[in-house]
């Protein structure tokens, strides 16, 4: 909303300016021929290239996934070399499909169909080719991940957290040489909605009183003096003679 104001301010000043120059300036007119000629108005090009830079700011391009590729009534990795999975039940069988896979899962399945296509053999795992190929499988999936979250911090928190977990002298050399600042998170959090500020305060108003009472009844207590106990009946003792 920010941008297209300021794209419309811009506009109008672009106006005022064009029509100054042309005043001052007549050699200003010799612009106009790299936009097609003397007819061509100056603010419908401007505001055609600002609502470009505008549209490509906001909606940025949709970027192809490896996994788009992938038929959704194809069998999981582990179930396709099963083949009670081929004669299943249709809800059992959608179970077993890409269709409710994981994000994991697709792209281990995705790997392998790369790593089929330059292998020497199907025990190929460890050639120069097998590797490029489970790199470019790591690298396109990066690249998609990067594309849709520019700015990852969720993963760079968690990656701190266990460097300090595991690796503390590590930790402090990472923060201190990034100029990272570690703030711990919260014990507890939740959003204080009105409902729940509302029960809160009404927990905190009983929990009060009823401290007050005790309070009081604690007071009686001490103000009333103790009970005075009866003494034993004094029985005179008998000597038998």
């Amino acid at each position: 909303m920010y941008c297209l104001i300021i794209c419309l301010i811009l506009t109008r000043y672009w106006e005022f300016h064009h029509s100054a120059c042309e005043k001052l300036y007549p050699c200003h007119k010799k612009e106009e021929a790299r936009y097609g000629g003397p007819n061509t108005n100056y603010t419908n090009y401007l505001t055609t290239w600002m609502f470009d830079i505008y549209c490509l700011s906001f909606f940025p391009s949709v970027m192809q996934s490896q996994l788009s590729d992938l038929p959704q009534t194809m069998l999981k990795m582990e179930y396709a070399a099963v083949p009670l999975a081929q004669t299943a039940d249709d809800l059992v069988k959608r179970l077993l499909t890409l269709e409710l896979a994981s994000h994991s899962e697709k792209l281990k399945l995705k790997t392998e169909q790369l790593i089929a296509k330059v292998w020497r053999d199907e025990a190929d795992r460890s050639s120069t080719e097998v590797k490029v190929a489970i790199l470019t499988s790591k690298i396109r999936n990066y690249q998609e991940h990067l594309h849709k979250h520019n700015k990852d911090k969720a993963n760079k928190r968690w990656m701190l957290m266990h460097l300090r977990v595991t690796h503390y002298d590590a930790f402090e050399h990472v923060c201190q040489q990034l100029g990272i600042t570690y703030t711990f998170p919260p014990e507890y959090y939740r959003h204080a909605t009105r409902r729940w500020l509302a029960k809160k305060a009404l927990c905190i108003k009983v929990f009060k009183e009823v401290q007050k009472q005790k309070l009081e009844q604690r007071k009686k207590i001490k103000q009333t003096p103790p009970p005075k106990l009866a003494e034993p009946a004094k029985t005179a003792a008998t000597g038998t003679q």
